[in-house]
This record gives C-alpha cells, structure tokens and sequence, in this order.
C-alpha cells in the first residue's frame, strides 16, 4: 500500500513541477506583449466591426531586425479586430491564454515599412505614441485590409518594386520613387 501511494505522490509532484515550469515559460513568453498591453490592454473589447486572422506576429524593441538582436518575440496565431475606436489584437486560444487583448486608438497609430530577415514576405512596423519603444512587425497585408475598411488607418505606402530578396535587406527603393 505504501508503494503505491508513494508512486502516486511522486507522479502527482511530476505533474504539478510540469505544470508550473509551462506556466513559468508561458508567462515569459508573453513579457513583450505586456509593452502593449499593460498600456494598451482591456480586458474585454467591444465586438469589432470587422475581423482578421493572421498566422503571426513579432513584438520588438526595434522596427528592423539586426543581426544580434534578441529584444523580440514571435506570437503565433493573433487576431486582428477594426474597431470605431481604433485597430485591436488578441492571441488566439489556447496559445493567448493570460494575454490582455490590446486596443490601439487610431490616434497616434504610425505604420512604416521595414525588413525582418527571419521571415519571408512584406512587412509594416506597427507602432503608437504612448509605447514609443515597442514595435508590433506584420504582414503588410493586414495593414492594406484594414486601411481598405477605414482611411483613417495610416499606411505605410507603395510596396518596394525590386524581388523579395531585395526587399527583406532594404535594398529596394518605392515604385514611386525616380531612378536619378
């Protein structure tokens, strides 16, 4: 008998030390989302006018990724919401749980183009004036979809005309631009 309930306790102590060690992780992960959402969180967000699922997201210290840089984070699937008020994000469940939905009011919003070597595609920088130091990098179609639903969106402009390879290194200049 003593066997046995000494090999539950040391299985029950295994389960809890598992637990809290994915709980302690869980929590790291989500530091560069807190830059956001211990500004811009709420805990609940009014129902948005229109809604978009992206496959992912990096929250970083700065809009264009260096080499050595280690001030980042990537978030798997978050969703964004256009709101009358402003432009929202959450992380989807189960990976979100803990995770303060963020609102960003459309005043102060500032959207540029930039690189992130790491991932392919076109990317926008995300940013707002009351977290000046933190920088919400994704894809630039969400901000192309959103400003499509509301002007009042920024965004960044014409995409680059050189091939991805380019674009990623910052050595492509806008369409718009004149070659002189």
């Amino acid at each position: 008998m003593s066997h046995i309930l000494s090999t539950a306790f040391a299985a029950f102590s295994g389960v809890v030390m598992l637990m809290g060690c994915f709980f302690f992780i869980h929590h790291l992960t989500l530091k560069r989302w807190k830059w956001f959402s211990n500004r811009l969180g709420r805990m609940q967000l009014p129902e948005p006018r229109h809604e978009k699922a992206l496959g992912l997201i990096v929250i970083s210290d700065v809009p264009n990724r260096q080499l050595w840089s280690t001030g980042y984070h990537q978030y798997p699937p978050v969703v964004f919401g256009l709101h009358p008020e402003g432009l929202s994000l959450r992380i989807r469940k189960p990976f979100g749980l803990g995770a303060v939905p963020i609102m960003l009011p459309i005043a102060g919003l500032q959207v540029e183009r930039t690189s992130w070597p790491d991932l392919a595609g076109d990317f926008v920088a995300i940013s707002h004036a009351i977290v000046p130091d933190a920088y919400i990098i994704a894809y630039d179609t969400i901000i192309d979809w959103a400003h499509e639903r509301d002007p009042r969106i920024p965004h960044p402009g014409p995409r680059a005309e050189a091939g991805l390879i380019a674009r990623r290194f910052g050595n492509a200049r806008p369409r718009h631009s004149k070659v002189g």
